[in-house]
């Protein structure tokens, strides 16, 4: 399936601001513990306001939040973030 992706951002805005994870150590990413990549309260990618509702094929427009994060950090159980 072919996807013409400039029309996918036409009219897209970009948002220049700090996202506010709720842990992120860009410092030292990998020092061993999980990062939490979840927006935390404030953040303004919690606002639905800040960014467009994209269309077409594989886009799931039921989802209820912005980004690849819900409530939960799905990175647990699928990564291994400990130093081996």
């Amino acid at each position: 399936i072919a996807t013409d992706v400039a029309a996918q951002f036409a009219g897209a805005t970009l948002i220049e601001a700090d996202p506010q994870f709720t842990s992120v150590n860009f410092a030292n990413p990998i020092n061993g513990s999980m990062p939490d990549p979840r927006p935390a309260a404030g953040s303004p990618a919690l606002d639905p306001a800040n960014a467009a509702t994209p269309s077409g094929p594989g886009v799931d427009a039921g989802a209820d939040f912005l980004g690849a994060f819900s409530g939960t950090n799905w990175l647990q159980g699928w990564t291994v973030w400990q130093i081996q």
